[in-house]
């Protein structure tokens, strides 16, 4: 919720102060100056919330896969398991290898077989 929060808040406390601002029907240079401060304020901590947001929701994901990381490509992975669907086996021990790593790699982070 945090930058709807913020906004949410920031909104009812715009009334509010409207009021306070307008009982005695005229503005202050304090007061005005003290609005354009709210509106800076308003702006820094929604990015503050949204940058926040953003960090805990990678560190939920990194949580979630273990952090792997692969060094192939989506579209190598692609073509290695399509390869391998049809039965084509690789020639080398290492292509063999870098096969089964991907496979391996696909089954973590997707959770299949």
């Amino acid at each position: 919720m945090g930058v709807f929060a913020v906004t949410a808040f920031s909104s009812i406390w715009a009334y509010v102060w409207l009021y306070l601002v307008l009982r005695d029907q005229m503005v202050d240079s304090f007061e005005a100056w003290l609005t354009f401060f709210f509106f800076w304020a308003l702006i820094a901590f929604a990015f503050g919330m949204d940058r926040y947001k953003a960090s805990q929701e990678k560190k939920e994901g990194d949580a979630e896969t273990g952090g792997v990381v692969i060094e192939y490509t989506a579209v190598e992975v692609f073509r290695e398991l399509i390869d391998d669907k049809k039965g084509i086996v690789p020639t080398t021990e290492a292509g063999l290898e870098k096969r089964n790593k991907m496979k391996s790699f696909v089954k973590e982070t997707m959770k299949t077989d």
